[in-house]
């Protein structure tokens, strides 16, 4: 599991804030090979450590590598860099590694989509993959 601190990027609204919740905007990397599926970081949208979600969070993929599909699993995350004591909801971002016949290296730009009781909010992303082949079962 690739395990990423949240980091805030903050919007006031109507005199509240909301924070929407992602890794960090430094650089980060996966090595992976076929069949494989890593969780990047997990997702989320509050205020006063409730949720402002109205909907699971989604992915847009702007420059993608072939054999990478970004996605969001729904699930209750801890938004920790806001020291809630509870889960709300959110989700985790997923890639998963289709089949891959040769070394691949590259690098996906996407942004993760959410939409609140404020409105709609995108927090983008850069990630550097190195995909493998899965080794050949060895036979006996």
């Amino acid at each position: 599991m690739f395990d990423k601190v949240s980091a805030k990027a903050g919007l006031v609204v109507a005199g509240m804030a909301l924070f929407i919740g992602s890794a960090s905007a430094a650089d980060w990397s996966i090595a992976a090979k076929s069949g494989e599926s890593v969780d990047l970081f997990p997702v989320w949208g509050v205020a006063n450590c409730r949720s402002m979600l109205t909907a699971k969070p989604e992915v847009e993929v702007l420059q993608d590598v072939p054999g990478v599909i970004l996605s969001v699993r729904e699930e209750d995350v801890k938004p920790t860099k806001l020291n809630c004591p509870n889960k709300v909801k959110g989700g985790v971002v997923v890639a998963t590694i289709g089949q891959i016949e040769k070394p691949i290296e590259g690098e996906v730009v996407f942004r993760v989509l959410f939409q609140g009781k404020q409105g709609k909010h995108q927090a983008g992303h850069k990630l550097k993959v190195a995909l493998f082949p899965a080794p050949a079962p060895k036979s006996q």
